[in-house]
């Protein structure tokens, strides 16, 4: 996938910048381990923006997490 966008300055120059974007699907258990991996404590999983579990059906996976507070 690419995002093009076309800039136009008050003295009529075009600028474009064309930026690749590349999207894959993330495994539930693969986000866990990325998020405990550098440092954070995963606290819930969602499905949705209303918080219900997430599922088969769902269609976001979205991850509560927190870095733990350094306690030295």
């Amino acid at each position: 996938t690419l995002f093009i966008y076309e800039e136009i300055f008050p003295d009529g120059r075009v600028q474009k910048t064309v930026c690749p974007f590349t999207l894959r699907y993330l495994w539930q258990g693969e986000g866990s381990l990325m998020l405990e991996m550098i440092g954070f404590e995963v606290l819930e999983i969602w499905g949705d923006f209303e918080q219900n579990p997430y599922g088969d059906g769902s269609e976001r996976l979205i991850f509560l997490a927190q870095k733990p507070v350094d306690e030295s």
